[in-house]
């Protein structure tokens, strides 16, 4: 994206975040003036409480949101801005944990997630739920609420039944992994498993495709009226597998400790695979549509049990380093 249009779409979102937590900010009085008016004694008046609630917190919220959402991608966008002038022809180590050599999971930005959305839910969707019930609907409205509430309840406890395995650490042999060569590493899950225990180890390559057309012409009554050719682009988006091989393994007694479990992964990669990265195109000659090719490889393990299908997901750098320096760790 250029500079220039990264300033501009940033300056816009942050005056977009300003105005929400205006407008939220005109409904603070209001709601102060009801919460007093019910403490020195006069009614309660529910509904209208939760509206004001759901009027206040949910412009504020917001803006504080895209705010914040925004400053976070300037500062990333610029760190990968320049890493990638330090490394114009090393993709590889564009990423810290990949210069690093160590590809660490995380918690963290479950974490992000799940505190926005129930901060979301408690201030903005019940109070509005609860408002909206007293309309009309109750029903129907406190069971789209139970819904949601329990969806997020399911969410939290997937997570926290993960939350050691999310902390699984991938040493690199390899970097990068290449394309026509081999791709071999460690993976270090923080948990102990018993002797004999056998994996599923999954070397995956990932297209992820968004197809952007021209545009679709609609014969509807503004077109007709004013005798003009009216339309919209279309977007599609669609994943498949377009590498795939798995091996099975059994990790060494040596590799077990009370608090952890090893697991090497060792692959060769054959030839003619794409290496990870985006390229970007029209789909042919004259033509108006475009197409975005997003390639991803991962490294994956999950126990050969049938009965548990969780996996732990590395993404991993695979390049064709035909002619270019390839770094390795020491032994």
């Amino acid at each position: 994206m250029p500079r220039i249009l990264e300033i501009l779409l940033f300056c816009f979102a942050q005056f977009v975040a300003l105005m929400g937590i205006l407008i939220g900010s005109t409904y603070v009085r209001q709601l102060t003036g009801t919460l007093a008016a019910a403490v020195n004694g006069k009614p309660w008046q529910g509904p209208e409480l939760a509206r004001l609630v759901a009027c206040a917190c949910g412009p504020i919220l917001f803006g504080v949101f895209v705010s914040a959402g925004t400053i976070w991608f300037v500062i990333d966008s610029s760190r990968l801005r320049k890493r990638k002038a330090a490394f114009p022809d090393q993709p590889w180590l564009w990423r810290p944990d990949w210069e690093n050599k160590l590809v660490r999971l995380s918690n963290r930005a479950a974490f992000v997630f799940f505190v926005i959305a129930i901060t979301a839910y408690l201030l903005i969707f019940l109070p509005l739920g609860i408002y909206l019930a007293s309309q009309k609907g109750a029903v129907m409205v406190y069971g789209f609420l139970a819904v949601l509430a329990m969806f997020l309840l399911l969410m939290i406890w997937l997570q926290w039944i993960n939350r050691f395995r999310n902390h699984s650490v991938l040493r690199l042999d390899t970097l990068p992994g290449r394309i026509n060569g081999d791709f071999s590493g460690l993976v270090t899950i923080p948990l102990s498993f018993p002797s004999g225990t056998t994996f599923h180890v999954r070397l995956r390559c990932e297209l992820t495709q968004i197809t952007r057309g021209g545009r679709r012409l609609q014969h509807d009554a503004i077109s007709v009226l004013t005798d003009s050719e009216n339309g919209r682009s279309t977007s599609r988006s669609h994943t498949s597998t377009i590498y795939d091989d798995t091996k099975l393994v059994t990790p060494e007694g040596s590799h077990v400790t009370p608090d952890s479990t090893s697991i090497p992964v060792t692959f060769t990669i054959p030839a003619e695979l794409p290496s990870t990265g985006m390229i970007s195109g029209a789909t042919g000659s004259g033509s108006s549509s475009s197409a975005t090719r997003h390639y991803s490889w991962s490294i994956r393990i999950r126990l050969s049990t049938e009965t548990d299908l969780r996996e732990i997901a590395f993404e991993i750098p695979v390049f064709d380093t035909s002619g270019q320096h390839v770094i390795e760790l020491d032994e």
